[in-house]
C-alpha cells in the first residue's frame, strides 16, 4: 500500500467514526429534550418503575455535569 492508500483509508474510518457519534449524541440530545419539555409524564412513568422523585431530578443534572457530578458516585462505587 501507498502513502495514499493508507491516508485515505484511515480519513475515511475517522470519518465513519465521526458520524457515528454525532448521530449518537443527536439520539441523547433528543431523550433530553423530550424529558425536559414533558416532565411530568416521565415522572409518573418512572414513579410506576419505583424511582424516587430525587433520583430522577438528579439523573439529568448528573448527565449536564460530567465531571462534578458523576465523580462522586463512581468514588461511593454506584
Amino acid at each position: 500500500m501507498t502513502t495514499t492508500q493508507i491516508a485515505s483509508k484511515l480519513h475515511l474510518s475517522d470519518l465513519t467514526l465521526l458520524t457515528g457519534r454525532l448521530l449518537l449524541s443527536l439520539l441523547f440530545l433528543h431523550e433530553g429534550l423530550e424529558l425536559a419539555s414533558h416532565f411530568d409524564g416521565a415522572a409518573k412513568a418512572m414513579a410506576a418503575l419505583g424511582v424516587s422523585s430525587p433520583l430522577l431530578i438528579a439523573t439529568p443534572i448528573a448527565d449536564g455535569q460530567p465531571g462534578r457530578v458523576r465523580r462522586p458516585f463512581a468514588v461511593a462505587g454506584w
